[in-house]
């Protein structure tokens, strides 16, 4: 979906100006736009930054339309952004509900309590390993989107590392039997390659690459 989705199709009562196409869409992803349920006549909900001196729009606030049963009033508070780089989080509030496979989000963070114990602790180590005044609201904000960036990208590293390590032993299981028949040295070689760069992924973490 595009910021143009804003001017498409006519009016759908309480839901805004989104298309009846997009509105089909959320409804088949399990999703609901409840900032449009609470602001039926606003078009966006945009802010100012000093800090980069520039306007940011918010098209859409998304919660699972499961959850959202359960909700009398949805709140939204202003916050400033500092950095104009998207990030979507997504707080998956209840898992025992179903939800589309037709959902994807980039990054996803999913706020148990042992994460939030977690990003408690990870801000206190940050505040005091960069010697920060823990009293002001911009650094404490600065320092939990440092830690929640060191999550999403831990978390795509482990997930890039699985993937690659599913794919390595893949390739193992096939040289070994190509071997097994042939016993040809250019076999047991490319056996040999596979298998040290399976073990390279326990050495060496750092070296594989992984999209955020």
């Amino acid at each position: 979906m595009d910021n143009d989705l804003d001017r498409l199709g006519h009016r759908c009562g309480q839901t805004g100006t989104l298309s009846p196409a997009g509105l089909h869409w959320l409804k088949g992803c399990g999703l609901t736009d409840i900032w449009r349920d609470v602001n039926p006549n606003s078009q966006d909900y945009t802010f100012y930054s000093a800090a980069i001196k520039t306007y940011t729009r918010v098209d859409y606030f998304l919660a699972s339309s499961a959850s959202q049963a359960h909700k009398k009033r949805h709140y939204h508070r202003a916050q400033i952004p500092i950095n104009p780089r998207p990030l979507t989080l997504t707080a998956l509030l209840d898992l025992k509900h179903f939800r589309s496979p037709s959902w994807r989000v980039r990054d996803t963070v999913v706020l148990t309590q042992s994460t939030v114990e977690t990003l408690r602790r990870s801000i206190k180590d940050y505040l005091i390993q960069n010697d920060k005044d823990q009293t002001a609201l911009a650094t404490i904000r600065g320092a939990l989107k440092a830690v929640v960036w060191r999550e999403v990208i831990s978390a795509s590293e482990n997930k890039a590392r699985k993937e690659r390590q599913l794919q390595l032993e893949q390739r193992v299981a096939e040289w070994e039997n190509i071997h097994k028949l042939m016993g040809a040295p250019k076999v047991w070689r490319e056996l040999e390659g596979t298998l040290l760069q399976l073990r390279r992924l326990d050495w060496d973490l750092a070296e594989l690459p992984f999209s955020d």
